[in-house]
């Protein structure tokens, strides 16, 4: 079974985030960029992904 995708409006709910501070965070690399879907450019986070920016988020507080 292929493991579950998620969206960045998904991945800002399960953070407590705005989508556009991902973002802002990719872009001042406080996060590692995201992977992107070769046919719509949209960004793919996997569950392990999910996982790493928490303990990122954590780590900042």
């Amino acid at each position: 079974m292929p493991e579950k995708i998620y969206n960045i409006q998904e991945v800002a709910d399960f953070l407590g985030l705005y989508k556009g501070t991902i973002v802002n965070y990719e872009n001042r690399h406080i996060f590692p960029k995201a992977h992107r879907n070769p046919i719509n450019n949209y960004r793919e986070y996997a569950k392990e992904d999910i996982e790493g920016l928490r303990k990122i988020l954590k780590r900042g507080r």
